[in-house]
């Protein structure tokens, strides 16, 4: 049965099913935390093989030790699958945001995507309540953050310090007061996240540090986070001549999307134009003044997605079966993510300036 936590260990405990705070633990290993003996007997069957008494000495009645990745964390998802599979719709209207601060409105951006992803809150308050790792326990803090502020009915929070100083110390392109990218910042995030999952563990202790880089990219892709937004990006070639067909797959988390998806050659040539133009511009007056984008025919994302699979034929591209030359290259998704994070990039070409514009 669950015992209650005694000293310091009380702070920030949440039940590992339904996310309750509690003061309760598991008797036998004092690792997970539980609300209720209902709780604990639900969460017993993906528990068991992991509950051992604590070595001596050993601070107990602190973490989460619900494996991340591997099979014990597929054993936790398939005991859930039947919740999981039937999470309510998310309201389009958001009901918390957050303030914007030195410059600070792209990570804003990434926050506000993170709370309308249900599945992620879901996994991660279910499984992991108390994460260890310090960025999964600040994700875990930003969605509470935002469920305390739901509960007194603020319109509007400040943005988790410590979670926006961790992005900051990562990388001098997420300094304070700096302008940076909400792309970058959120493959870093996952990036981190990701790596919590190893540390996590899938169940058999053994230390996932020391596995290759094969090995660590199929983890990741069965862990929590990646079940939420991994998928199997591919590349296929057709030869022309033999039908062969050569692919290559690498597991993404986030589909790159180039907004000159489907332009004509003319409305190339023209963004070309306008880039040079505006870098003139900028460079007389870098103060202010003047447009930074170039305006062509308006697309959609479903426009941009067909243009992404549609067929292309490469001409120097040679079979390594046949020899021949010239083929058909087709874009697909061999796995497709649970949640597909889409990042459209606006930019011109490299060494142009200015972004492109098709709304």
């Amino acid at each position: 049965p669950p015992i209650a936590l005694a000293g310091a260990a009380r702070e920030e405990m949440h039940c590992v099913i339904c996310n309750k705070p509690t003061t309760t633990q598991c008797s036998r290993c004092k690792a997970e935390h539980y609300c209720s003996r209902a709780c604990q007997q639900e969460h017993w069957p993906v528990h068991k093989p992991l509950c051992k008494p604590p070595a001596q000495g050993a601070v107990v009645g602190v973490r989460s030790r619900t494996p991340l990745c591997g099979q014990g964390f597929r054993k936790w998802l398939e005991s859930r699958s039947s919740k999981w599979r039937r999470l309510p719709e998310l309201r389009e209207e958001p009901t918390v945001g957050f303030t914007n601060w030195r410059n600070n409105c792209y990570l804003n951006a990434v926050y506000q995507c993170l709370l309308h992803t249900p599945l992620l809150r879901d996994h991660l308050l279910s499984a992991c309540p108390n994460p260890q790792d310090e960025w999964l326990a600040e994700l875990a803090g930003l969605y509470r953050l935002v469920e305390e502020a739901q509960r007194r009915d603020a319109r509007c929070v400040d943005p988790p310090q410590r979670l926006s100083r961790l992005v900051a110390e990562a990388s001098t392109e997420f300094a304070f007061g700096r302008q940076a990218d909400a792309h970058e910042a959120f493959i870093l995030l996952i990036t981190r996240w990701l790596n919590g999952c190893l540390v996590a563990g899938d169940g058999t202790g053994s230390d996932l540090s020391k596995l290759v880089y094969k090995e660590k990219e199929q983890l990741e892709a069965g862990s929590l986070v990646g079940h939420v937004f991994g998928l199997q990006n591919g590349q296929c070639m057709t030869c022309e001549s033999c039908s062969y067909e050569s692919k290559t797959s690498s597991v993404e988390y986030c589909l790159i999307l180039n907004v000159t998806l489907g332009m004509t050659e003319e409305e190339l040539q023209r963004c070309q134009q306008d880039s040079v133009a505006q870098l003139q511009l900028f460079r007389r007056r870098p103060s202010g003044g003047g447009s930074s984008e170039s305006n062509v025919s308006a697309t959609s994302l479903e426009n941009l997605l067909d243009e992404y699979t549609h067929r292309e034929r490469i001409d120097e591209w040679k079979c390594e079966k046949c020899k021949g030359v010239g083929g058909v290259r087709t874009a697909y998704l061999g796995r497709r993510p649970n949640i597909l994070v889409v990042y459209i990039d606006r930019r011109q070409d490299c060494n142009l300036f200015g972004k492109i514009n098709r709304r």
